[in-house]
């Protein structure tokens, strides 16, 4: 038989010592995890916003990408270049969402309205402007609603 060196008494000591800092370990970590998720949620707030803003919205049976492009400038023309290209991507959008809704050929003509006045926006932007080139694209790719919504207002879906 071997002979334990420590008594009773120590080695209960010894054992609620270990258990101690066990605790004191998950009691670490759970801090610590806490404080990682704290910080990963305060990161995403404040640079979330820099990512590009992207919303898809669905038409009757394709995916329209609106991707607008903040400009900053303290350049008054260039401000109205953008607000243009806002104001665009906005009648864009408005157009999308009456073509989720749109029945009767009064309506396809409002929805048709909404194309063309965005399309002839976007034409206005200049080939300077850093939103020319997002600017073409649209243009192509509004002109094909367009052509979907005069369709419809002219046999009434």
């Amino acid at each position: 038989m071997k002979s334990n060196p420590l008594s009773n008494d120590e080695e209960t000591t010894i054992i609620k010592t270990q258990h101690k800092y066990r605790n004191l370990n998950k009691k670490w970590l759970l801090s610590f995890l806490i404080f990682s998720i704290a910080v990963g949620i305060y990161f995403y707030s404040k640079f979330g916003e820099i990512l590009p803003l992207t919303s898809k919205i669905q038409t009757s049976s394709k995916s329209v990408l609106v991707t607008p492009s903040p400009v900053i400038s303290e350049s008054p023309a260039v401000l109205l270049q953008t607000d243009t290209f806002r104001e665009a991507i906005s009648k864009a959008i408005n157009a999308t969402n009456l073509t989720q809704s749109a029945k009767s050929p009064d309506e396809w003509k409002t929805v048709v309205n909404q194309w063309e006045t965005a399309i002839s926006l976007l034409k206005t932007v200049p080939s300077s402007s850093q939103n020319y080139t997002i600017a073409q694209q649209k243009i192509r790719e509004y002109q094909k609603n367009l052509n979907y919504a005069e369709k419809n207002a002219v046999s009434g879906k």
